[in-house]
């Protein structure tokens, strides 16, 4: 269009013409650079879904005016994947939000909208040679959504979109946002126990007879994936008046698989989940010696019962 409007100056117009543009034309591109401080790897490290708190996080994007004249710009965001969602590590989309309270950009992934991506161009932002902006980005994903341990991530793009007519030369970052959550298993008691201190104080009641004692009490599990207990008894699978040899032979069950206290730690490995999983297990006592051989008194055992997730 340029060169039509010139035609009826002289033939070798459009050829002066052309050569004065270029030097123009490059005058008025504005160069955008786009960083981030925490780099290209937007991952909550280390995450621990069993501490029942939904991952949050924020990053911080500098846009940066690094050559030619003033110009104006929106920030967008985009997925370069296509498919919105965290993909986990059985190719499950998991629910995000991606957010600035800067000026309203972001990605909004959540429940029925995964597949619509609103309000990701934020406000308009004008730059002068040399000067800056930084926006604060707040990247949360509810806890629900993450169903077991692994890597849960996708890959954004955050540019600098021209709004000056001259041209602009597009700032783009690539990172990739996600949660690492790590395998992680955890016991409680549930029944017949009381507390003193950091101990569980389980009480058998009087003993008569060999056969099951104690009330009903269970082994709570959760965990990420499936999982080992380990038990093991400072007597060795006896309860003793403490400093005497007086002792009583007694078995444990742990969800109905024996767990032998007699040969130091013993292993017991019950049916559990590959993934996000709460497991009640029954804890059984059973007097196996005579009581009715033993003297009068209190007997008692130390148990450490610790749950490990499988690698």
């Amino acid at each position: 269009m340029r060169f039509a409007t010139r035609l009826t100056a002289a033939l070798v117009a459009p050829a002066l013409a052309a050569l004065a543009a270029t030097p123009a034309a490059a005058e008025q591109t504005c160069t955008i650079r786009v960083e981030s401080l925490q780099g290209t790897n937007w991952q909550i490290k280390g995450f621990d879904v069993l501490d029942r708190a939904d991952p949050q996080a924020q990053f911080i994007v500098n846009f940066k005016h690094v050559s030619g004249p003033a110009c104006s710009f929106v920030p967008q965001i985009a997925l370069p994947d296509a498919v919105p969602g965290l993909k986990g590590p059985d190719g499950e989309r998991v629910p995000y939000t991606l957010t600035s309270g800067d000026d309203s950009t972001g990605i909004q992934v959540t429940g029925s909208a995964l597949g619509r991506l609103p309000n990701t161009r934020g406000s308009v932002i004008a730059l002068e040679p040399g000067g800056s902006r930084s926006i604060t980005y707040r990247f949360f994903v509810p806890l629900g959504g993450l169903k077991g341990d692994g890597l849960y991530a996708q890959n954004i793009e955050i540019s600098a979109v021209p709004t000056t007519q001259g041209g602009t030369a597009f700032g783009v970052l690539l990172a990739q946002l996600g949660v690492d959550v790590v395998p992680s298993a955890r016991i409680g008691l549930a029944g017949s126990y009381r507390m003193s201190g950091n101990r569980a104080l389980i009480d058998l009641g009087e003993l008569t007879k060999a056969g099951p004692v104690g009330g009903p009490l269970q082994l709570q599990v959760r965990s990420t994936r499936r999982y080992d207990i380990a038990v093991a008894s400072l007597n060795g699978g006896k309860l003793k008046i403490a400093n005497t040899d007086w002792a009583v032979p007694y078995a444990l069950s742990v969800g109905g698989i024996a767990a032998p206290l007699s040969g130091g730690v013993s292993v017991v490995q019950p049916p559990s989940s590959a993934g996000l999983a709460q497991t009640a297990l029954p804890l059984q006592f059973t007097i196996t010696g005579d009581p009715s051989r033993q003297r009068a008194g209190t007997y008692e055992d130390l148990l450490t019962i610790s749950v490990t997730p499988k690698l």
